[in-house]
């Protein structure tokens, strides 16, 4: 019998590539997003897609309430989709979202649930080359787009600590810095203004035969994770079979160093 994953966030990047990985993979997938429509996207490809707005507890009805296995958590706001600056919505998607999530995942007796957490909670930690201990310690900007966005994430993390040991729901806290994955919109904000991903303009730059520029010190790195070894790693935390620190220390055992060098 397939194992049946519900996975919110499901129309963004990450969650569209996981989504695709796990059905082939032989899940049964139930694509959640935002989205009013996927455009026939999940249907094409053998899965059942449910529009939900995770802020609003009375969708959740919409969804499976038995047999689910696992629930992925990729939903929520961040800087980059976010044109201007409106604090409140971090707050009512990543803290209010995930309360309502977690009260799905207890409800419908999901033994896991996988969370994306951000690297701007352990930036505090970057700028070398050591690896960063999956347990660090997690700390947030005090100024910038990120500030409140990294309060929010934390304050989620906590939520589902509190729902692990309340109810023994299994997590696995997954640290992400950029993902590298292809994308036809090739854009994103910074401090709420609409930018060029910078190796899409490269890229872009290369194909018109355009001269490049490249600014600052060339001695700083800046670590991509590869889509696929990604939606590897979630595959692993629905097999593993530990709670707690599984699923982070698992991440590091995968990836073998740091996720952040320098920003």
């Amino acid at each position: 019998m397939q194992k049946k994953i519900v996975l919110f966030g499901a129309t963004g990047l990450v969650g569209a590539y996981t989504a695709m990985a796990l059905k082939n993979d032989g899940y049964d997938v139930v694509a959640v997003g935002h989205r009013k429509s996927d455009n026939g996207f999940f249907a094409e490809n053998g899965m059942r897609y449910v529009s939900v707005d995770i802020k609003n507890t009375a969708e959740f009805s919409s969804l499976p309430q038995s047999d689910v296995f696992a629930v992925i958590h990729f939903a929520g706001a961040m800087p980059a989709h976010m044109q201007g600056y409106n604090p409140y919505e971090y707050l009512n998607a990543n803290i209010i979202g995930t309360m309502n999530v977690l009260e799905y995942t207890r409800s419908v007796h999901a033994d896991r649930i996988i969370f994306s957490q951000s690297v701007s909670d352990v930036l505090y930690l970057g700028g070398t080359t050591t690896p960063i201990p999956a347990d660090s310690e997690m700390h947030h900007p005090l100024k910038g787009d990120h500030a409140v966005y990294s309060i929010s994430k934390n304050a989620a993390v906590g939520l589902i600590r509190h729902y692990e040991a309340e109810f023994g729901i299994k997590a696995f806290i997954l640290r992400l810095p950029t993902i590298y994955a292809y994308h036809p919109n090739p854009y994103y904000y910074v401090d709420g203004a609409r930018k060029m991903l910078g190796y899409r303009l490269l890229m872009k730059k290369a194909e018109n035969g355009e001269p490049i520029e490249i600014w600052g010190n060339p001695e700083n790195q800046k670590e991509f994770v590869y889509v696929d070894d990604f939606t590897q790693l979630c595959n692993c935390c629905l097999k593993y079979h530990t709670s707690e620190w599984g699923g982070v220390l698992l991440m590091q055992e995968m990836i073998s160093r740091s996720l952040l060098t320098n920003k």
